[in-house]
């Protein structure tokens, strides 16, 4: 193709459009994606079509294409197999499902190998690393989105229990949005969060219960593994993963073939651990903030939804299955450095919109804070973007992000060049969650 558009190398395709607003015609710009999180480098391209007062922007994976220099912004795009991206309204985010020995986490802006979340357009979906890559004054400049994503735990005891873990730098905060009925008929379900105080009491200081739980974890971790030996067997000769997880259907078949001495063995030794634990009553619309440094674990279905600090480090204390994304528990260091109690308090201090309802301030991070506001019908609020992306979810209602529709646990990002974000409820009582992230110090 003798009159083809040349494709221009960038090194921003948002700095490129804005010192050529009045270029006029069809670009095709190319620009590397470096994303460390996902493993791999690629070239991205844009097609920006100049127009009289406006700009049409749209992404496609680079595969060399030829596009003739006659064509417009669409059939260029279509050429391409690219989708236009719209930032004149919310970028409604697309969640992964990704399966754990647990249940199912559900991630909303999650970037790693195991999942890429992407925005969602009218011709399909963009991931977000591009995005935030091709366009950073739209991320506040951010090469991570604070992790938005839902804790979906099977209602099984012991099934569903989430690792016993702790974080160092991590903050993450849980709200509680369903508690399984059968699991927990009077409603409410619970976490384990730090430790027994009366057991605490029976130790003369802290480094004496350390050493008194640390022997009681080898204990369980011995019989555990024990079990995940005779367990990853029964997967060989089935041909499952050794790595898989799997329902809790097949696990109590696979541990219904146990020995039963073992089995007791391991619900004693279980039972032991646990007694050290505290446990946390949550019920529906409760607030958790996880501490650094305090083992935690959500119990069996307790459904909520998590924001975090985009960083995954962790340390497991301990685990009623088998550990599938490593191969030892990290007890030791987790032990040394843990804290043994968690500030209970649930100080809420009020949030006030430009326009609308107060909302409530449930977690004030280091990087990012969460507002919760409940709506009755037909109220809305108006939100100072102050150049940083806005997040906002839904919860036990619709609502609408500015012309874009949220019902139950759907999420969007307003991006931090909008001037003000509209959110509004339509039937019934509704609640927001809106995330907003702090500037990099």
């Amino acid at each position: 193709m003798p009159n083809s558009l040349p494709y221009r190398l960038v090194t921003c395709v948002e700095q490129f459009i804005l010192h050529n607003q009045q270029a006029g015609g069809v670009f095709l710009l190319k620009q590397d994606l470096d994303c460390e999180a996902i493993g791999f480098c690629a070239p991205v391209v844009a097609v920006v079509s100049f127009e009289v007062g406006s700009c049409r922007i749209g992404l496609a994976e680079y595969n060399a294409v030829k596009i003739s220099a006659e064509s417009g912004f669409e059939e260029a795009l279509h050429e391409l197999g690219g989708v236009e991206v719209d930032f004149s309204e919310p970028l409604k985010l697309s969640p992964r499902y990704i399966a754990k020995p647990w249940g199912q986490e559900i991630w909303y802006t999650g970037v790693e190998r195991r999942g890429v979340c992407g925005f969602v357009q009218k011709g399909g979906e963009l991931p977000i690393p591009w995005l935030l890559s091709l366009f950073p004054a739209k991320f506040s400049c951010q090469s991570q989105l604070v992790l938005l994503k839902i804790l979906d735990p099977l209602p099984t005891p012991v099934f569903g229990d989430l690792y016993f873990e702790l974080h160092e730098k991590k903050q993450e905060v849980y709200v509680v949005t369903h508690v399984d009925g059968a699991a927990w008929p009077d409603g409410v379900g619970g976490i384990n969060l730090g430790f027994s105080e009366s057991v605490l009491a029976k130790h003369d200081n802290e480094q004496s219960f350390k050493d008194f739980f640390a022997a009681v974890v080898r204990d369980y971790r011995a019989v555990r593994r024990s079990i995940d030996v005779l367990v990853d067997g029964m997967r060989r000769e089935e041909g499952v993963d050794l790595n898989a997880p799997v329902g809790a259907k097949t696990l109590r078949r696979w541990l219904s073939l146990l020995p039963r001495e073992l089995v007791c063995e391991e619900a004693e030794a279980r039972r032991k651990m646990n007694e050290c634990i505290a446990v946390k009553p949550l019920s529906l619309g409760d607030v958790v903030k996880i501490p650094c440094l305090v083992p935690h674990a959500l119990q069996h279905g307790v459904r909520t939804v998590e924001f975090q600090t985009p960083v995954y480090e962790r340390l497991i204390v301990s685990f009623a299955q088998k550990v599938l994304t490593q191969e030892q528990w990290d007890s030791k260091r987790a032990i040394e450095l843990m804290r043994l109690q968690a500030d209970d308090s649930h100080d809420f201090s009020e949030y006030c919109f430009s326009k609308g309802p107060k909302g409530e301030v449930i977690v004030d991070f280091d990087d990012f804070f969460v507002v919760r506001v409940k709506f009755e019908a037909n109220e809305s609020v108006v939100l100072e973007n102050d150049r940083r992306y806005v997040i906002v979810m839904a919860v036990a209602g619709d609502l609408m992000l500015g012309n874009l529709l949220l019902k139950h646990e759907e999420a969007a990002l307003s991006v931090a060049t909008t001037s003000s974000t509209v959110i509004k409820s339509l039937k019934g009582s509704v609640s927001a969650l809106i995330c907003l992230p702090k500037p990099h110090k």
